[in-house]
């Protein structure tokens, strides 16, 4: 997993999230299933993604996919447990365990900004 942050640009202005991309398949997988590193944040950002399932997890889960334009295409707020969501416009999606607060709603501008090796954080749109 590599560390990012998620700029999003709504009609609150602009926010970031802390999160994780997840690329290899067991990763991919597996989600939020599995026992993230220590101190890693619970948003996992999900490249050439357009579905996610919530098969196994024992708590609701918050989606938003984003098309390769950068914005919002579908956001779902506590899907619950044994469910699947389909987005074929998405490039990729953003989940985490159902939590309060802000999360990217339909239409919010997206960035992901990835951290490889020594370069600094680059903005990527359409992972």
């Amino acid at each position: 997993m590599v560390p990012a942050e998620v700029r999003v640009r709504g009609p609150g202005g602009e926010r970031s999230l802390e999160a994780l991309v997840v690329a290899g398949f067991r990763e991919r997988l597996v989600g939020l299933m599995g026992a993230l590193p220590p101190g890693a944040c619970p948003v996992l950002a999900f490249p050439a993604c357009r579905s996610l399932h919530t098969a196994g997890m024992g708590s609701p889960v918050d989606m938003a996919f984003v098309g390769p334009d950068g914005s919002v295409a579908l956001s779902r707020r506590a899907v619950p447990p044994w469910r699947a969501v389909l987005c074929p416009r998405a490039a990729w999606a953003l989940e985490r365990v159902a939590a309060d607060g802000p999360w990217p709603e339909e239409g919010d501008g997206v960035r992901l900004c990835v951290q490889t090796g020594r370069e600094a954080l680059r903005d990527r749109r359409g992972i």
